[in-house]
């Protein structure tokens, strides 16, 4: 089995959300939104806030479910002009993020498939702070062989597998792959570090895990 690449899973389902859209003023700090349930497994991104600043400044932003359900977020920040910077984190109810920033563009997306109102909130304000977030992504291994666990994201610097059956940990394996597919580190599950494996120059991550079973990479993110 192969994961989904970052690129189709964010692209995959999307609602509402034009980047060339004007933007609002960046001191305009608070925004909620309804985000639909899970579509067939996979989440339906819709645009939260699109603003700028005249200066660049540190902003910190903080994310919050007003229904206490889990959701993921795709911010994207420039000091300028571009693309610029891009992240993605799972939230399991609030978190904060900083960043140095003159415009913030942020979509979030339901990680649940329950069809009740599921609303997302933000805040900005002009401040600093250290924060430390991860992205999750999960999975269900069809065959007992090695297989893609799809890309690595934006920022992250560790990573660890769960197993939905913690009897098979000791079963699995995992490789982190450089750039010229060189296999860096084989380790078992039951022998990761208690921080996760330090990615490093890692391209790409394969997994074996039992048939059947269901799994998750978490990321640690250096933001």
């Amino acid at each position: 089995m192969r994961a989904r690449s970052l690129r189709s899973h964010l692209e995959g389902n999307e609602r509402d959300y034009n980047p060339d859209s004007k933007p609002t003023a960046l001191r305009h700090r608070y925004e909620t939104v309804v985000v639909p349930p899970l579509d067939s497994g996979q989440p339906v991104w819709v645009k939260l806030i699109h603003a700028e600043a005249a200066a660049v400044d540190w902003r910190v932003i903080e994310l919050f479910s007003l229904n206490d359900s889990p959701f993921e977020a795709d911010i994207i920040w420039t000091t300028g002009t571009g693309t610029g910077a891009h992240l993605l984190v799972t939230v399991p109810r609030a978190t904060i993020i900083s960043v140095s920033a003159r415009s913030v563009t942020i979509r979030v997306a339901s990680l649940s498939s329950s069809k009740d109102t599921k609303s997302v909130g933000v805040t900005i304000e002009d401040a600093h702070e250290v924060t430390r977030n991860i992205y999750e992504v999960a999975g269900a291994s069809g065959v007992d062989l090695f297989f893609d666990a799809g890309t690595v994201p934006p920022f992250a610097n560790r990573v660890r597998l769960d197993i939905s059956d913690n009897t098979v940990l000791a079963a699995a394996e995992i490789q982190l792959i450089d750039g010229s597919g060189t296999v860096r580190t084989h380790i078992m599950g039951d022998e990761q570090p208690g921080g996760g494996l330090l990615l490093g120059n890692t391209q790409s991550i394969e997994l074996k895990v039992a048939s059947g079973r269901d799994y998750r990479l978490i990321y640690y993110l250096s933001k």
